[in-house]
């Protein structure tokens, strides 16, 4: 083997050990020798991210669907607050009676996301 490597210096070529095999090249081709192994690495890390964001959609589009319950909810907390420390009640009793339903009787399709993984 090593008058094998003193054949190649000759030639400004190299032996080295990449990615698991045994390659003979100049220095400059020698760091593309890993090439495959490091592409199937980076393809693996996409195929994970694209399944992280496909959750984050799943996550998102079950936000989003809660959206208008949430505007009621938080129209409410602020009429509350201005018939109750501000003194200052004109419409807003009727939003309060309109939305105590929503606010004390809960979303059974909301609630059943909080138990699933």
């Amino acid at each position: 083997m090593d008058a094998f490597r003193q054949a190649l210096r000759n030639d400004d070529l190299t032996v080295e050990e990449a990615g698991g095999e045994l390659v003979v090249g100049n220095r400059r081709g020698l760091n593309l020798a890993g090439l495959p192994v490091r592409i199937a690495l980076f393809q693996a890390q996409n195929a994970s991210q694209d399944q992280k964001i496909a959750s984050l959609q799943a996550q998102n589009a079950s936000l989003t669907s809660s959206l208008p319950s949430y505007k009621i909810l938080r129209n409410r907390f602020i009429s509350t607050f201005k018939r109750d420390v501000l003194n200052n009640a004109t419409e807003d009793k009727r939003i309060i009676a309109a939305s105590n339903t929503l606010a004390h009787g809960g979303d059974a399709a909301a609630d059943a996301m909080l138990y699933q993984g």
